[in-house]
């Protein structure tokens, strides 16, 4: 039997006490439960949305090119941008807006910010990445295989899902 868990609780006062069976604590509860079927069917879930939360990941900034920041914002309605000043520097806006026509306008780091149109000189947009997603699926598919096969070929039991038996 392996043990998947061990759980140890006790009373923090209780004193320890030698037995024949080794050392004990009188209120210790000792707890040992195996690995089941049912706790690995409750776990593929839980993985899976660890997965799906890395797909956002595969996203990067797409420079939107042939378009006023103007049209960019009106006709699209991005959730977020990340312009590029004529200094140089870079800002991410969060719920970007045109305010008095002349200005872009939403939130850096949790401020209220705004910045002039004159003076941004590249938009871009967040684009998902389907090489990139496919990519890191394969990725981590090849190490969940070459990690089962490791511990296949270690186990000496004879026994278990690497066994054929």
């Amino acid at each position: 039997m392996a043990i998947e868990h061990l759980v140890i609780s006790r009373d923090e006062e209780a004193p320890v006490v030698a037995s024949e069976d080794g050392l004990t604590v009188p209120g210790t509860r000792l707890q040992v439960r195996a690995l089941t079927r049912q706790s690995i069917m409750l776990r593929r879930p839980i993985v899976c949305m660890l997965l799906l939360c890395y797909l956002a990941a595969c996203t990067s900034w797409h420079v939107e090119e042939g378009v006023s920041p103007l049209q960019l914002i009106s006709n699209q309605h991005p959730h977020v941008v990340r312009l590029t000043r004529a200094d140089g520097s870079r800002m991410v806006l969060d719920q970007p807006r045109i305010v008095a026509g002349d200005s872009l306008a939403g939130a850096h780091d949790k401020v209220a910010s705004s910045v002039a149109l004159s003076d941004v000189t590249q938009l871009a947009t967040p684009k998902f990445g389907a090489v990139k997603t496919i990519g890191l699926f394969l990725g981590l598919s090849a190490v969940a295989v070459g990690i089962a096969v490791i511990v296949c070929l270690n186990g000496n039991s004879g026994t278990g899902a690497c066994s054929g038996n």
